[in-house]
C-alpha cells in the first residue's frame, strides 16, 4: 500500500521558492560529497529528507515541533543553548551537519560551530546556510530579520567574514559557497547553482550581491 506524500506546513504557506532550492541544493551537496549519515540541524522538520540519495541516514531536528510530519526517521524537538550547548543524538557522529534556516537566530554562533564540529566525522562537512546582509530590503533595514510567523524576534544577520571567521576558529577548513537562486523551484535551476560553487580559502571574497537572499557555505572537518 502507497504512503500518502508528507504534507509539511510551508507548503501551504506559500513559502519561499528559494526555501525549496536550498534544501535540493543541500541534498545534491551531500550525494557529491558521499556524506551519511545526515543530521538535519535546522530546520531539521524533514523537507530534505525526501531529496537525499536513497538510503542515506537522516536525523532531523528542529525547535518547533515536538513531532515531525513523518514517523520513520530519528527526530529530536532540540534548540541550541549557549549555557548548555550539548547537541541531539548523543554518542552519534555524522558524515554531513546541515544548518538551513538555523543560524541567524543564535545568538552566540562560535560555540554553535565548536558543537557541530564536535559531532562531525573526520572528513566530513558542514553545510551551512547564511542570510545575505547585502540584500538590498535586509540592508535598508539595518541588517535584520523582520518579524515572521515562526520566529517573533528580531534577530541580527552577521556579515559573512564573520560568520566564516567564527566556522574556521571552530576548526573547520572552509571549502566553497554558492548563492541560493530566488527563482522557480526546480532541480534543474538547484543544479545550476550547484555548479557554480566557488571555491573558498584564506583571501574571502566581497561577497557583494543585492539580489539574494541566502547563500550557502561549506566546510570540512579535517582528517
Amino acid at each position: 500500500m502507497q504512503k500518502e506524500p508528507v504534507k509539511y506546513p510551508w507548503d501551504q504557506d506559500g513559502y519561499y521558492s528559494e526555501y525549496h532550492n536550498r534544501m535540493r541544493m543541500i541534498a545534491l551537496y551531500v550525494a557529491q560529497f558521499h556524506a551519511d549519515p545526515v543530521l538535519d540541524l535546522g530546520c531539521g522538520h524533514g523537507k530534505m529528507r525526501d531529496l537525499l540519495p536513497k538510503g542515506t541516514g537522516y536525523f532531523g531536528c528542529d525547535g518547533h515541533w515536538d513531532k515531525p510530519p513523518y514517523d520513520d526517521a530519528p527526530y529530536e524537538n532540540w534548540l541550541f543553548k549557549k549555557e548548555n550547548p550539548a547537541m541531539p543524538f548523543e554518542g552519534t557522529t555524522f558524515g554531513a551537519i546541515v544548518c538551513s534556516g538555523l543560524i541567524e537566530y543564535i545568538d552566540d554562533q562560535p560555540a554553535l560551530f565548536k558543537a557541530i564540529y564536535s559531532r562531525i566525522q573526520p572528513g566530513g562537512y558542514f553545510i551551512c546556510s547564511a542570510i545575505n546582509p547585502r540584500f538590498l530590503p535586509f540592508w535598508l533595514g539595518k541588517h535584520r530579520l523582520p518579524k515572521g510567523k515562526w520566529h517573533p524576534a528580531w534577530h541580527e544577520v552577521r556579515p559573512f567574514r564573520a560568520v566564516l571567521t567564527d566556522i574556521k576558529q571552530a576548526g573547520f577548513e572552509l571549502v566553497s559557497y554558492t548563492w541560493v537562486p530566488e527563482k522557480t523551484n526546480s532541480e534543474a535551476i538547484a543544479k545550476q547553482a550547484i555548479a557554480d560553487t566557488q571555491p573558498l580559502g584564506n583571501s574571502l571574497p566581497a561577497f557583494v550581491n543585492l539580489s539574494q537572499t541566502q547563500i550557502l557555505f561549506v566546510a570540512r572537518k579535517p582528517l
